[in-house]
């Protein structure tokens, strides 16, 4: 397995954070390990961004978003499609030593659930 990560992180004015990411991993299996299976179902492109900004001295907001690729499986034939999830936050200092955080995430309308019966079974499905 080889790739390559790299993430920019800039505050672009006194009040607005920005974040942004990328992955890139190629999980070709070389040599046969017990792992196999874990590794084939990685994504090969990650990408994220966030974005937070400071309305004042006690209230943030911020909006952000992760995407990954088309999951293949070589061992299994198994596929699972790309997607992205959004994500929002409020944060709230109430005092120096108290900050109050709450997070939202929206999934794609079409999700995939995968569970695991040993290391070398993992079934998918569109649900």
């Amino acid at each position: 397995m080889k790739g390559g990560e790299i993430e920019v992180i800039g505050q672009l004015t006194d009040r607005l954070k920005m974040t942004a990411g990328y992955s890139y991993i190629d999980t070709e299996i070389l040599e046969e390990s017990a792992y196999d299976v874990l590794i084939s179902y990685m994504p090969e492109h990650m990408i994220n961004l966030w974005g937070s900004y400071q309305v004042d001295d006690k209230l943030n907001v911020g909006l952000g978003m992760n995407s990954v690729s088309e999951v293949s499986s070589y061992s299994t034939n198994a596929t699972a499609d790309a997607y992205s999830t959004f994500n929002g936050m409020v944060a709230y200092q109430f005092t120096p030593s108290l900050k109050g955080q709450v997070k939202r995430n929206e999934y794609p309308k079409r999700k995939i659930l995968c569970k695991s019966r040993n290391i070398r079974t993992i079934q998918c499905a569109r649900i």
